[in-house]
């Protein structure tokens, strides 16, 4: 997404800078609250390079940008006046196989949830994830789903309450003739619980490395 709203106004991307357009005035501003600062260049507390997503969070703008670490994709947090910026932790390392990353990130009740689709250069079976990664904190990201298959993607679609919904396909076969797309509903009090929605029943239970699948109540081999 690149732009998010807050009682105030919009911040959006405007290519490697983020702008706050108030509502009532309609006036757009860089997002730099740094004295004398002409914004024009990667001193400003509103330049980012490469901008991929922005959201508001809890009095906070997050954005995820290229990293100070080579090849790397990072998570900042500024402030809403621009005055304070900082670049939190590192999401996610450029692969050297793949020729680009169709980024998945929702911030919902202190965790970014973020999944990297990857375009791939060849129909090789492999594995998608989806990660739980805390905002203050300096854990680990945290594996929460994962699908195979031959073009494994997993879309984010939405938080409500304590649930988030996202969906997944793959293709069976290394042809691409069976396409395979399921929808997920995520509690993330019960944390270990993913079940599908819709036709058939899927349960998902992790404890600990253990994982099991039971599908119409059968386990089914992983």
């Amino acid at each position: 997404r690149e732009q998010t709203v807050t009682e105030d106004g919009f911040y959006t991307i405007q290519e490697e800078y983020i702008f706050f357009v108030d509502k009532k005035s309609g006036k757009a501003i860089p997002l730099c609250g740094k004295v004398n600062c002409k914004h024009n260049d990667s001193t400003c507390n509103a330049y980012f390079n490469a901008p991929l997503n922005i959201q508001a969070y809890d009095g906070k703008i997050y954005v995820v940008a290229r990293g100070s670490k080579d090849r790397t994709e990072s998570l900042y947090r500024i402030s809403l006046d621009g005055s304070k910026k900082e670049e939190l932790k590192v999401l996610y390392a450029n692969e050297d196989n793949d020729v680009s990353c169709a980024l998945e990130f929702m911030i919902h009740r202190g965790y970014g949830y973020m999944v990297t689709n990857w375009v791939q250069k060849d129909r090789t079976e492999r594995t998608q994830s989806m990660y739980r990664i805390s905002l203050d904190t300096s854990e680990k990201k945290e594996e929460i789903a994962s699908i195979t298959g031959y073009v494994p993607l997993i879309y984010i679609n939405e938080s409500r309450g304590n649930k988030i919904y996202f969906s997944t396909n793959r293709y069976i076969d290394q042809d691409g003739k069976k396409l395979e797309v399921i929808n997920y509903e995520l509690d993330i009090l019960k944390d270990s619980i993913i079940k599908k929605v819709g036709k058939g029943f899927c349960l998902l239970i992790r404890t600990g490395e253990m994982k099991k699948i039971y599908l119409n109540g059968n386990m089914m081999k992983r």
